[in-house]
């Protein structure tokens, strides 16, 4: 069954087919392997060339040999036969091996295309995204393609060319037989088989949807197992589980039904088919129309051209789970980045550091309000300006608009006075960096970590901005210091120590704009007062916008911006400010210092 992590979305609806937008994602991963191709199908054919050369053998030994009484052409047609089974099982596993290389080549290569597109697709897409649904479409659904390419493709050849190559042989042996034979089956199996493709895709898409509840709800549980356990949810969480997964069951069963019935059916149409051979065959070789022989091989073969229909019906399930993921692989690569580069940008060497918002109106995307209106904000070189307001007053957006994670809905965003979307990625992000609310930190040691902006940094350059931000012995207390293992999301190390790290990491690029988003507010009172240290060092002679939850921070800041419903209603030092009894920000720094 498929192994999906998220649910569905409209893209995936309905029966899943091969077209011009799947050959798109795959043709470009297949052409540099098709050599490989080319002699895995080679092989195919002379191993399918083989099995099929058995009904003709079989004729020729029952009649030259039974027979005619003849042990020596008995005996040659059976070494032969035994030949061409091995023949067809030597070819046949190699053309599986050469298959499976051929398939695993190109899925290499569509991992790293998908991976690629991802990490250069804008902030606001992953906003929107769930992190498991990306992490399916990496996962999961390459292997749903990756079964189908290395051992379904190989397999479903095989069917389809024994399929047409015993129907072609029964038919040049005796038309009349053969087509008498085949009358009395295809039409009904083809029935069948169209049947049970129908139902098979709305079973496959019931099973796909329950999945997707049952891992969602895993995930969600498994990140909040803290809070579960905080309010006694292990239970009801619990109960909640069977539903969905016996929701999963239920669907897994209705998949099983399709099959059920059309196994059995077509073992019953492969009797009928028999039935006909040997009523409408005997008699002709009663009339001596036919050979013993020819009659032999009808009957024994018969069953084998309903074989490959079984196997394809079986296949096609496989096949279902690859167009699916194939699907959502293309839907994938088919979001593109909105933050895009000019086609011919302006290139800074120097960058003094001011940066501005000049009627600056911003909304994440069309269905939602506004995030921001007819800001307007001037921001000095070198100068510590903090943006303070309630939650959901717009300072991140403000902060997102500045590092050019999105681009204002109207208005302009500058740094030197150059519009922001004149200036390459790689120069904007040079000259720019952040420190996020949570230090996150990668799998690696801490100077991986430290020196991830600037991999080819020195070891004695990041030594060197550890001490300068005060934090060197406390690394080297560290059991292996610098070399010490960072492991997922940071786990191991405090609050503090991860914040420090990521705030050593936007410093050894040599930033001269810098963001403090609510850099110590998940810190305690120690804790924060040496962030803040490192803080005020980092911020010197840099221009530094900081978000400030404490307002504390933002007394210390040159100047304060006010930021409420998605409008600078304030602008000024931190001592002018509260000069305005009336003001937001008096009123703020009075309900903090309360409390």
């Amino acid at each position: 069954m498929a192994r999906q992590i998220q649910g569905t979305d409209p893209r995936e609806e309905g029966a899943a087919h091969f077209g011009k937008r799947e050959l798109r994602v795959l043709w470009p991963h297949l052409r540099p392997h098709l050599r490989i191709g080319v002699g895995a199908a080679l092989l195919l054919i002379v191993s399918q060339a083989a099995a099929l050369a058995a009904p003709r053998l079989i004729q020729y030994g029952m009649d030259k040999g039974v027979l005619a009484h003849n042990v020596h052409r008995l005996t040659v047609v059976s070494i032969v036969l035994a030949a061409t089974a091995v023949v067809t099982w030597i070819t046949l596993r190699l053309a599986m091996a050469m298959g499976g290389t051929f398939g695993e080549r190109a899925l290499r290569s569509i991992r790293i295309r998908v991976f690629d597109h991802l990490t250069h697709l804008d902030l606001g897409f992953f906003e929107r995204e769930k992190v498991g649904r990306l992490v399916a479409r990496l996962t999961s659904d390459v292997e749903t393609i990756e079964i189908l390419v290395t051992e379904g493709l190989v397999q479903m050849s095989a069917q389809f060319m024994y399929l047409f190559g015993t129907v072609f042989v029964l038919l040049w042996i005796d038309w009349k037989l053969g087509l008498a034979s085949l009358m009395a089956t295809l039409p009904l199996l083809t029935t069948g088989t169209i049947i049970f493709r129908g139902y098979s895709e709305r079973a496959y898409r019931r099973v796909r949807e329950r999945i997707a509840n049952v891992l969602s709800f895993m995930q969600e549980t498994v990140r909040g197992v803290h809070v579960v356990q905080a309010f006694g949810r292990e239970r009801f969480n619990a109960r909640r589980f069977r539903e969905v997964n016996g929701d999963w069951r239920e669907a897994n069963i209705g998949s099983f039904k399709p099959g059920a019935v059309f196994f059995p059916l077509s073992e019953y149409i492969g009797v009928i088919g028999q039935c006909v051979v040997l009523g409408y065959g005997g008699w002709r070789a009663a009339h001596g129309d036919i050979t013993i022989g020819i009659l032999t091989a009808f009957v024994l073969f018969l069953s084998a051209t309903l074989d490959p229909v079984q196997q394809l019906s079986q296949l096609y399930d496989t096949y279902q789970q690859a167009m699916a993921g194939l699907a959502k692989l293309a839907g994938l690569l088919e979001q593109h980045a909105t933050v895009v580069e000019s086609s011919d940008p302006e290139r800074i060497d120097g960058v003094e550091g001011s940066a501005a918002l000049d009627d600056v109106t911003f909304r994440y995307r069309p269905e939602l309000p506004v995030a921001l209106s007819d800001v307007n904000l001037d921001i000095r070189p070198g100068e510590v300006i903090a943006l303070v307001g309630p939650t959901g007053a717009g300072k991140s957006s403000i902060a997102k608009l500045l590092l050019r994670f999105y681009d204002p809905t109207t208005g302009t965003v500058t740094l030197d006075r150059t519009d922001l979307r004149s200036l390459t990625l790689d120069d904007l992000r040079a000259h720019t960096s952040i420190v996020p609310q949570e230090g996150f930190l990668f799998r690696g040691t801490i100077r991986d970590n430290i020196r991830f902006g600037k991999p080819d940094a020195t070891a004695d350059e990041v030594e060197s901005i550890c001490r300068h931000l005060g934090i060197h012995e406390s690394v080297l207390r560290l059991p292996d210091g610098y070399d010490t293992e960072v492991r997922e999301r940071g786990a191991g190390l405090s609050g503090g120590e991860r914040q420090l790290i990521a705030l050593a990491r936007a410093l050894l690029v040599d930033p001269r704009v810098i963001i403090l988003d609510e850099a110590t507010s998940a810190l305690d009172a120690a804790t924060e007062a040496n962030v803040e240290q490192a803080l005020r060092s980092a911020a010197h002679g840099r221009t530094t916008i900081v978000i400030a939850h404490r307002l504390s921070t933002a007394a210390r800041a040159n100047r304060v911006a006010v930021v409420d419903h998605g409008r600078i209603i304030e602008v000024g030092t931190h001592d002018e400010l509260l000069q305005r009894p009336e003001g937001l920000y008096a009123r703020l720094y009075e309900h903090w210092l309360a409390n």
